[in-house]
């Protein structure tokens, strides 16, 4: 009886060390922590889709700054988290590169990123966190077939 106690003990504690180590080895590589409103984490967890009230978010965690007040639609390829949505009432198209923690903004009207309402925005574009584009145009071909495929149905992407 004994002997099986001991066997018992001895193999939940294996489980538990194992567990705790998978546990310490996947968060390895998480930089910036979810939050309570947090849908998903991508990367080092720098870019972050939150749920407030009824709408999703995109947030760039190290800089504090929410880059899409409203997204439409999302989709992570690969390395890439592409997001349709809109911020300060203005129409964009935010490419996330979730391994290089660096956004392409892509202004989807006559709107000038100096107009936006993003926090920190001075910053990330001194650090070349963000690059900002003006225009549907300014997309490349491979960006624009990938962004119509991808978001078919939106209405005001013509």
């Amino acid at each position: 009886m004994r002997q099986v106690a001991y066997e018992t003990f001895l193999s939940f504690m294996y489980i538990a060390i194992l567990m705790v180590l998978l546990i310490a080895c996947s968060a390895d590589n998480i930089k910036y922590s979810s939050g309570i409103d947090t849908v998903h984490s991508y990367g080092d967890g720098e870019f972050q889709i939150a749920k407030i009230s009824y709408s999703l978010l995109l947030s760039d965690e190290k800089y504090s700054a929410c880059l899409v007040d409203e997204i439409k639609k999302y989709k992570k390829i690969d390395k890439y988290l592409y997001v349709l949505g809109v911020v300060s009432k203005t129409p964009v198209f935010v490419i996330a590169d979730t391994q290089s923690n660096t956004s392409k903004l892509y202004i989807l009207s006559d709107s000038t990123f100096d107009s936006l309402f993003i926090n920190g925005k001075e910053k990330m574009l001194k650090d070349g966190a963000i690059t900002a584009y003006s225009g549907i145009k300014t997309l490349n071909e491979n960006e624009k077939s990938l962004l119509k495929k991808m978001f078919k149905g939106v209405d005001w992407l013509s």
